[in-house]
């Protein structure tokens, strides 16, 4: 996007100081630990993104131009299983994958789990009733097919002569048991995807009616394929109660749960049970706690053989992948890193300050010092890629910094405004906070860094609200409606002020409500500018998701960021044999 304003002397210093600090840092990674209290559902800040897209480059190429959000995630479910695996995978069956990305899980309930970043090590004990593919389509899991036959009927077909890991049968009245507790449990961190259920019905062992009280078939899918479809075994909720997923899981998924030690580690094994073993390659994982830095030095050395990066790594993924030591892929992510704000909270009660704030970030040129190249500039939390998004917000907020001072001139801070900000305590975040620390100081906004570890940052934002800015990052989804009302619906979780704008709600359900993609395009569209007009998110840049391997690791087809592995069984993943 062409500047109105040419790049300030503060602007060029700002990338030749952070040049020099990514050069020097080589490859550091989010921890992004787990928050203690609630947090957003599955989607909260500092965390990483789970947008499924493009396929992602042979290793050692450069990041590819595939788009991260697949087009046809709106189309009527067509009822045709993931893809099979090719009859001419040589696997090496015995091996366990041992990885390193992210600060590991709190617990193993995925109705009461907080921790965004958990989402894809609980696919491994539990299978998911609808698959997100990396196109952004849909594909069935433990439901076969789905339909909805009307507005306000949603009905699953699930598979036949599946169990659970204790041999209790999954069946209609399990998955009926599991909807029920992720809506009514007090403690449910999901209760807000489910509450447009009003009532579950069984009409026989494999099918369940969902009855709604307001059309939401175009999200449903994406919904039942995250934590609300994640089905544990309601024999083992129904024994531990209250203390269910402390001590382990039990699903109908690939892999049994064998240990681990909250917020660091996790050890699976593969289950002889699981109904779909031709998608199923490895003997087990061993997640090894959290990435900071030297990845590629960690898979060289035979420590590990996969680690999920920031983008700022990928000098060294291909330094390693030149050497012949490291394979890697990269593709685009719909994470995006942000100034988060509280609309709710002074100054940004008045959306000058906000739009002020909008004006004094140059996303162009952090995108070009911060992300190696490989990110995007983010003129909203939707990526400019996305069949839901509106290029027309684009041009809403170009960097200009005198702009920015006149607005906080007509809010009544005509000498700046001084405000303390969250920063999260990591050195990629460290880089972050001070490049934008210095830019955003030519407009008026004297930021004060407050360090946040990564474990209370969603507490200080979402439950606490002591904090009304912070420079942080927000995980995306395999839907971007999904996204859009994980963040700004006025009852969502993730949204930090608990108040949204006139028709923002309204539009949200329009989408929701239909499988109709241009529908639900034109529907997102409309929210996507009343976000952005209202200056309710600072967006700064889409994340490149980026993984290095070891080269027999094969099966690979895009990159994450550090809170995502891929779920290796929708689109399986192998060990070549020798």
């Amino acid at each position: 996007m062409k500047r109105t304003t040419p790049r300030s002397t503060t602007a060029l210093a700002i990338l030749a100081t952070c040049g020099l600090l990514v050069g020097a840092c080589g490859g550091d990674d989010d921890t992004d630990a787990s928050p203690t209290t609630e947090a957003p559902d599955d989607g909260g800040s500092a965390s990483e993104p789970t947008e499924e897209p493009a396929d992602g480059g042979d290793s050692g190429d450069e990041p590819t131009e595939e788009p991260a959000d697949g087009g046809d995630s709106g189309d009527e479910p067509t009822g045709e299983p993931a893809d099979e695996p090719s009859s001419d995978i040589n696997a090496d069956t015995s091996r366990r994958l041992r990885l390193i990305g992210t600060a590991g899980v709190q617990q193993l309930d995925p109705v009461t789990g907080v921790v965004p970043c958990e989402v894809e090590m609980l696919r491994w004990v539990y299978d998911s009733l609808i698959y997100a593919l990396p196109d952004g389509t849909f594909a069935p899991g433990l439901a076969e097919s789905w339909e909805s036959p009307d507005e306000n009927t949603f009905v699953l077909n699930l598979r036949e002569g599946v169990s659970f890991q204790d041999g209790t049968p999954f069946d209609a009245e399990a998955v009926k048991a599991h909807l029920e507790r992720g809506k009514n449990d007090p403690a449910s961190a999901i209760s807000g995807q489910l509450e447009s259920i009003e009532s579950i019905e069984v009409t026989d062992d494999l099918t369940v009616v969902l009855n709604l009280s307001q059309p939401r078939a175009g999200i449903l899918p994406a919904v039942l394929a995250d934590r609300a479809g994640m089905v544990p075994s309601p024999t083992a909720v129904e024994a531990d109660g209250d203390t269910y997923g402390a001590n382990g899981g039990i699903g109908a998924g690939p892999y049994v749960y064998d240990s681990h030690t909250p917020a660091e580690d996790i050890h699976v094994s593969a289950w002889d049970g699981y109904w779909n073993q031709d998608q199923r390659f490895l003997a087990g994982i061993d997640m090894l706690g959290s990435a900071s830095e030297f990845q590629v030095d960690r898979i060289e050395s035979g420590e590990v053989d996969y680690s999920a990066m920031k983008d700022t790594d990928l000098p060294s993924a291909v330094a390693g992948a030149e050497r012949g030591v490291v394979e890697y892929t990269i593709t685009p992510s719909p994470q995006y890193s942000e100034i988060y704000i509280n609309w709710e909270i002074a100054p940004f009660d008045d959306i000058r300050v906000r739009q002020a704030l909008q004006h004094a970030i140059d996303r162009d040129l952090l995108t070009e010092v911060l992300t190696e190249g490989s990110g995007t500039p983010a003129y909203s939390p939707i990526p400019a890629d996305s069949w839901a998004h509106d290029p027309g917000v684009e041009g809403l907020y170009p960097f200009d910094p005198e702009k920015a001072r006149e607005l906080l001139a007509e809010a009544g801070y005509p000498d700046g405004v001084d405000l303390t900000v969250g920063q999260i305590e990591h050195p990629y975040y460290t880089r972050l906070a001070a490049a934008v620390q210095d830019m955003v100081s030519e407009s008026g906004f004297n930021f004060e860094l407050e360090s946040v570890t990564g474990a209370e940052i969603n507490n200080r934002l979402y439950q606490l609200k002591d904090l009304p800015v912070a420079i942080t990052a927000f995980r995306g989804t395999s839907d971007p409606g999904l996204m859009l009302e994980q963040k700004f619906a006025s009852d969502a979780n993730s949204n930090p002020a608990g108040t949204t704008v006139d028709g923002i709600d309204e539009l949200l359900a329009e989408g929701a409500a239909t499988v109709d993609q241009d529908a639900r395009a034109a529907a997102y569209q409309e929210v996507e500018r009343l976000v952005m007009e209202n200056a309710l998110s600072v967006p700064m840049f889409h994340n490149g998701g980026l993984v290095a391997y070891v080269p027999e690791f094969k099966g690979v087809e895009r990159g994450y960021t550090t809170c995502q592995f891929g779920d290796f069984v929708s689109v399986p993943v192998y060990f070549a044999a020798e």
